[in-house]
């Protein structure tokens, strides 16, 4: 099985390395690919990967791609960097991403988690994205494997989301000085 890493310019920094990748890729049950962006790029290739519709934004966040960090769909990840994420993070986050590409591997788990319906503002609250099952299933997965990759634990969406807000304050704090 392969594993593809394409890495877009400015997002060097996150990139697996060559060990990460082969190690990874020896555990993969299907061929994937995984695409590392800069969140300056993330509302152009969401609307690429989803036939033009646009990004969903939050009026919290004066800036709609920290909505989230990525999404997997059709045996790709789109993994958003930018500061907010450390490489270890990131590690971790293309752990989670993968999880939910192997699930095609499995049609068993894969109607069993995609028969949970999602809640309508799935994307958007984060307390109603980490409650879905495949969410924690992918977090159980990521955080599994992290001490095999020499990484933490714990990188999931509430732990990105505290970095978001902090540096939202900042940015807010800025303005108002």
């Amino acid at each position: 099985m392969t594993l593809e890493v394409v890495v877009a310019p400015g997002a060097e920094p996150w990139a697996l390395t060559g060990a990460e990748q082969g190690a990874i890729e020896a555990l993969l049950g299907g061929d994937v690919e995984v695409f590392y962006w800069p969140r300056s790029q993330a509302v152009r290739v969401w609307e690429q990967t989803h036939d033009g519709r646009p990004m969903p934004g939050d009026p919290a966040y004066s800036d709609p791609s920290y909505v989230m960090r990525a999404w997997a769909r059709d045996g790709r990840s789109h993994i958003l960097v930018d500061r907010t994420e450390t490489k270890e993070s990131i590690l971790w986050l293309t752990l989670h991403e993968l999880s939910h590409l192997e699930l095609p591997c499995s049609p068993f788990l894969r109607f069993a988690f995609r028969s949970e319906p999602r809640a309508e503002n799935y994307l958007l609250d984060d307390d109603a994205h980490e409650a879905r099952v495949e969410e924690q299933f992918a977090n159980a997965v990521a955080n599994l494997l992290a001490p095999h990759f020499g990484i933490a634990r714990g990188y999931d969406r509430r732990w990105w989301r505290t970095r978001v807000n902090r540096l939202e304050a900042l940015r807010a704090g800025r303005k108002d000085g």
